[in-house]
Formats: structure tokens, sequence, C-alpha cells
């Protein structure tokens, strides 16, 4: 059985051609915080736990 890791690990970006997605896997101890609140976290929940997104950058 794979273990959890002791920091959030991100997955490489990947799109649907109008959307792209990274999967984020959570050491068990934030897993269990956040399992408890039975909701979707915003965006300032996500970075107050630790949650580092890259920014999103466009180009021309």
């Amino acid at each position: 059985m794979p273990r959890c890791p002791t920091d959030i690990v991100y997955s490489e970006k990947y799109t649907d051609g109008e959307f792209e997605y990274r999967h984020v896997i959570l050491p068990h101890e934030l897993y269990k915080k956040i399992s408890k609140i039975g909701r979707l976290l915003t965006e300032q929940e996500w970075r107050s736990l630790g949650y580092k997104r890259i920014p999103w950058m466009g180009s021309l």
C-alpha cells in the first residue's frame, strides 16, 4: 500500500483542451483536517494550509 507523503505533492499539469488541471496529494494529517470540513475549500483556505499553486502565466 502506498504511503502518504510528508509534504504536499503536486502532479504535472494536464488539460482537457479548455482547462488545466493538477492533482495534489496531501500528507495524512492535512487530509484528516480537511476531510472534517465537508466541503470544497476556497483558495484562501488552501493557501492557509500550505498549498502553493504555481501562478498561471499567459503568453502571446
